[in-house]
């Protein structure tokens, strides 16, 4: 995946159009998106290249994401779907 600069206007996975940046950290950057459908904004959280190229590194990305879905409470970002697009890169 392209540098996080270059992602503004980017549309991941064929359905979320980032919009801009919300935060990086250590091992991936949340970026402000578009749902294309329905126009929703998201937080869409993306892993790092060169971590996602290594299977511990997704595998513990997915399962900080399953434990996050278990959490609703109103002052708490739903985790809504995890995947993975054709050049590896994970979100």
């Amino acid at each position: 995946m392209a540098g996080t600069i270059e992602l503004k206007g980017t549309l991941i996975d064929g359905k979320y159009r980032v919009t801009g940046v919300l935060g990086r950290g250590g091992m991936g950057t949340v970026f402000r998106a578009t749902h294309e459908v329905s126009l929703v904004p998201i937080a869409l959280k993306l892993l790092h290249p060169r971590f996602a190229a290594r299977a511990e590194y997704r595998a513990q990305f997915v399962a900080e994401a399953r434990k996050a879905g278990r959490v609703v409470h109103e002052h708490t970002a739903r985790v809504l779907y995890v995947g993975e697009m054709q050049d590896g890169s994970i979100y």
